[in-house]
């Protein structure tokens, strides 16, 4: 899980989702900038959850100038709670044999799913931390808490069995690159936006999707941030149309006197049929 600075959300969550979707498929996002990721399988073969957490967070901070803070578990709560820990730039692992250790200690407003409020009720029954949360039995839990009291009694003993949530529906489909040299010439940029073209149409064939909002970002070398928009006379993913409307977005907006670090293309108001996996957002 990855958390960053809320004033920047806007403009870097389309960044960090794509750095979340290079490892894996199997992402749950939690918000703009926070997500769940299952990485079992992975795109890049490696064995090692810790070391991919690792990568993630190199990745985010190399794009976005940002750090941010991970949890890595075997289970969803566990994987929170550990992402909580050690902010802005920490990497928490918590192992099945830690996990009582770790819960034991934990105050009982750190729990996540629990409240101000719950927390507060739960203090006025001398419940302050898992500890104490522990000791207490299931009829009670229910009794005071209702149906959240079995999700306290099991999170407490690091029982979490709740799946992935993976289908979203989009409202926008997009790819960016951020250049390892800034780039000035006219000639460069539109190779540069020919390449983005045919990659966001592939894309959006592959997962059977249409859109008539094309979106073209252009972040200078100063990381001022633009964007530009146009709409097309219909619903299309044809490589050769959106490049034909981006370049022209680029060319009646381009400043020849400002280097360009990052090119992004993207699509809005899709016309989508089936459930789609990858939410991308500007």
């Amino acid at each position: 899980m990855c958390t960053a600075v809320l004033g920047c959300i806007k403009e870097v969550s389309s960044q960090i989702r794509e750095v979340f979707y290079s490892i894996t498929d199997l992402v749950e996002p939690m918000s703009l900038d926070e997500a769940y990721l299952d990485v079992t399988e992975n795109k890049i073969n490696e064995a090692d959850p810790v070391k991919i957490a690792r990568h993630i967070k190199d990745e985010v901070l190399r794009i976005t100038r940002l750090t941010c803070s991970a949890g890595v578990s075997y289970n969803k709560f566990l994987a929170k709670i550990g992402s909580d820990m050690n902010k802005p730039d920490g990497l928490t692992v918590i192992k099945p044999e830690d996990a009582q250790r770790v819960l034991f200690a934990l105050p009982i407003g750190k729990f996540h799913g629990i409240g101000k409020v719950t927390a507060a009720r739960m203090k006025k029954m001398g419940i302050h931390n898992g500890e104490d949360l522990y000791r207490r039995d299931l009829k009670e839990l229910i009794k005071y808490f209702g149906k959240a009291g079995f999700f306290y009694f099991n999170v407490v003993r690091g029982i979490d069995n709740r799946e992935l949530h993976t289908n979203w529906e989009p409202k926008s489909i997009s790819c960016e690159s951020t250049f390892h040299e800034d780039l000035a010439n006219i000639n460069d940029l539109l190779q540069e936006l020919r390449r983005l073209s045919d990659k966001l149409a592939t894309r959006m064939s592959m997962k059977n999707l249409q859109g008539q909002n094309l979106v073209l970002k252009v972040k200078y070398d100063n990381f001022e941030l633009n964007t530009r928009s146009i709409a097309m006379p219909h619903f299309t993913n044809e490589r050769e149309t959106l490049y034909r409307y981006a370049e022209q977005l680029l060319i009646s907006n381009w400043d020849a006197n400002r280097k360009v670090r990052l090119l992004g293309l993207g699509v809005g108001k899709l016309d989508n049929q089936n459930e789609y996996e990858q939410m991308s957002l500007f």
